[in-house]
């Protein structure tokens, strides 16, 4: 077994022994080993295996994946863009306690991460709902023809909730 093998069959003991991770599914990858919690992802992999940062850069990218490197710290690290990533260097002869927690942190970091991104998404749909909500208004204080009105809020109502089409009735006369 060579040197990267003993140190990941040994992250890989230590991980599945951790009483901080359970929950987390470890399973070997390509490269290394690979943590998943929900829908957060890391990746351990020995410095030594990983030649450049290319391979890196798809994975980090995405925003759902944390990077555990064990080793030497590659030459390539400062080429990555490390303020969009989650990653974390510890040396081969890593103590187990430490592993864990830094697994732990980079899970959480990456969960974190996510719930950012997706509060962010939500946060412009609320920004563009409310901007067709006040030009609705604006409409109704403006326009006297009921027919192009009523046309208005019936088109801004449909791009607000994402709806193909949609129907406003008119009752004329007493209830």
């Amino acid at each position: 077994m060579g040197t990267n093998e003993t140190v990941l069959e040994a992250a890989a003991q230590s991980l599945h022994d951790s009483a901080l991770l359970r929950g987390a599914e470890i399973r070997k990858s390509d490269h290394g080993l690979e943590m998943t919690r929900g829908s957060a992802r890391v990746l351990i992999l020995p410095c030594a295996s990983l030649s450049d940062s290319g391979s890196i850069l798809d994975v980090i990218d995405s925003g759902d994946t944390g990077l555990l490197l064990l080793g030497d710290v590659p030459s390539w690290l400062p080429m990555l863009p490390l303020e969009r990533a989650s990653i974390a260097l510890l040396p081969d002869n890593v103590v187990p306690e430490v592993l864990c927690l830094t697994a732990h942190g980079l899970l959480e970091r990456v969960e974190l991460r996510r719930h950012a991104l997706l509060r962010i998404s939500e946060l412009s749909r609320f920004q563009y709902e409310r901007g067709e909500l006040m030009e609705i208004a604006r409409a109704i204080t403006r326009e006297r023809d009921i027919t192009r009105l009523l046309g208005l809020i019936l088109e801004k109502s449909r791009y607000i909730t994402g709806a193909d089409a949609g129907s406003i009735y008119v009752l004329e006369g007493e209830a």
